[in-house]
């Protein structure tokens, strides 16, 4: 059995726990009819004015595509907004006949059978809708990653898997960030170098400087560099707070 038919049979199931179960099974049925037509090449007329592309495009299988179909078919529903609503569950039928679609033409293999399998034993409707929500969302997150990843790695500096890996500890994250000025070591000199210069405050007065404890001031008494702020700038670049002293 198909994906697509497996969640269809669900589907039905769950609307016999329905009110009026009757109308929730006529707008399955009209959504299927909506699929199979977008699956066999359906020509959603034109509106006027509108000229016919010299090549006809196949149609996606997605909420909007069948929300032409029923209004082309003059049907009641179900609606894009309707189908598209996680929570009543017809949005993992319309993805599993998309899927299902690309497969037939070569152009993406189909969706595995097991995890809809293990939803669908859920017996508790309600529980059962929660965790397919939470699928779905694992799933997104996973396709967000994937692009993120993809648009590291056009940045040749970026060290993508040094970077997604928390556990290397702060050197290895670290190195994993670009540098655009320099290596590592020649930045840690040039910032030694910047902070030898404020640390001796009889160099600062030409400056129009002073030191106030460890905080550097202006001559009136504007703050310029705090003491907090030195030594975060220490800590980043992993040099010794003697420094400050």
């Amino acid at each position: 059995m198909k994906t697509s038919e497996t969640i269809l049979v669900r589907l039905r199931q769950e609307a016999t726990e329905f009110g009026a179960p009757e109308k929730r099974l006529a707008t399955l049925d009209r959504l299927k009819s909506a699929c199979d037509l977008i699956a066999d090449g359906y020509r959603i007329p034109l509106e006027d004015g509108v000229r016919p592309q010299a090549k006809h495009v196949l149609l996606k299988i997605n909420p909007s595509n069948i929300d032409k179909v029923v209004r082309a078919k003059r049907w009641s529903g179900p609606t894009r907004s309707f189908i598209a609503n996680k929570q009543n569950g017809l949005i993992d039928y319309v993805n599993a006949r998309e899927e299902e679609r690309l497969a037939k033409t070569g152009a993406q293999k189909s969706l595995p059978h097991q995890s809809e399998d293990l939803v669908a034993s859920i017996s508790d409707v309600e529980t059962r809708q929660a965790v397919r929500r939470e699928v779905e969302r694992r799933r997104l997150a996973e396709q967000e990653l994937k692009i993120l990843k993809a648009g590291l790695k056009s940045i040749p500096q970026i060290d993508v898997d040094a970077l997604l890996d928390a556990s290397e500890g702060p050197d290895r994250r670290q190195a994993a960030l670009p540098s655009t000025y320099g290596d590592q070591h020649e930045n840690r000199r040039r910032v030694r170098a910047f902070l030898e210069r404020f640390q001796k405050g009889s160099d600062l007065r030409p400056m129009g400087l002073k030191r106030e404890g460890s905080d550097i001031i202006a001559i009136n008494n504007r703050p310029v560099i705090l003491e907090e702020e030195l030594k975060a700038i220490i800590e980043l670049c992993q040099l010794p707070l003697s420094l400050l002293e």
